[in-house]
Order: structure tokens, then sequence, then C-alpha cells
């Protein structure tokens, strides 16, 4: 059995090519947006009330 990553970095050390630059570019342009959202990673589905705090998070930090 392949162990799943622990990390951002392990994931991302998996892709190559094209997925690798897409993944890179979406990852600066999330911590230019709300530098203060803390990265994990997580398996399974996104639960609808963690989208919403990423919104207020970033909501909250434009009105800063």
């Amino acid at each position: 059995m392949t162990r799943k990553p622990k990390t951002i970095d392990e994931y991302l050390a998996t892709m190559r090519g094209d997925r690798r630059a897409a993944l890179d570019k979406l990852r600066k342009t999330i911590r230019d947006v709300a530098p203060k959202v803390e990265e994990c990673i997580s398996y399974g589905p996104l639960p609808r009330t963690l989208v919403r705090k990423l919104i207020r998070a970033r909501l909250a930090e434009m009105a800063e």
C-alpha cells in the first residue's frame, strides 16, 4: 500500500510538469491573497463549513 503524503510539500513532490506548475501557481496565488491562512492536507470531501471559514477569513483580511 502506498503511503499518503502528510504535507503539501510531500504531495507536490509527486507532481510533474504542467500539473506541478499549475499547483505551484495556485499555491502562490492563495498565499498572496490570504497570507494568514494556514495550509493543511486532508483526505476526503471538503466540508462546506471550512469553505465558509476561508471566505470569512479572506473578507476579514480585506476589511483591515
